[in-house]
């Protein structure tokens, strides 16, 4: 039962405090902008604006209206409307050169001549590493697959001669000068 008392209790004081804030606290000041005479007029304002808490020789900048004689507002650029809705536009105009981040792009070539036949990626599109991006055809490839294919099979015919003259050799048919041409060739 003390524990529900206590608990009222403090339920309470904050319920007092909270009051206590909200209605003892300063209230926000606001500042309505009056363009000219005809503003004046349009908001029942006369001279000397005493319910405005002005004093002689300036304006009050606490108060609620901040007004511009003549043609003042217009000169500092400051246009009154009616509210409405409307876009709003953001942004700051420039000129420029668009460009792509040289940091992100890389020079894709071919180490030989010839001709795209598949293009497999369009401009654009996130590539990884070792992707093929393209299918080439060219003459020089062509022939380098030739050369190869003929160094292949030289290769085999004197490691074949080879394994044959060593058989020799180990069987003493012959001297060891051919076993090192041989290995030579």
């Amino acid at each position: 039962m003390q524990k529900k008392k206590l608990l009222a209790i403090i339920a309470a004081a904050l319920a007092v405090l909270v009051l206590a804030f909200v209605l003892m606290r300063p209230k926000t000041p606001t500042t309505k902008v009056v363009a000219g005479e005809a503003a004046h007029a349009e908001h029942g304002e006369e001279e000397g604006h005493a319910e405005h808490g002005e004093e002689e020789g300036g304006h009050d900048l606490e108060g609620e209206v901040i007004k511009f004689e003549g043609d003042a507002a217009k000169t500092a650029g400051i246009q009154v409307t009616p509210v409405s809705l409307a876009p709003l536009a953001t942004g700051i105009p420039f000129n420029g050169q668009i460009a792509a981040n040289p940091n992100g792009v890389v020079r894709v070539s071919s180490i030989v001549p010839g001709r795209i036949t598949r293009l497999l990626v369009s401009q654009g599109d996130n590539v990884r590493q070792g992707q093929t991006l393209a299918v080439v055809e060219s003459r020089a490839i062509g022939e380098a697959q030739s050369a190869y294919q003929q160094a292949v099979s030289r290769f085999q015919t004197a490691q074949s001669n080879l394994n044959v003259v060593l058989q020799q050799a180990r069987a003493g048919v012959f001297s060891r000068a051919p076993v090192e041409a041989a290995r030579r060739a």
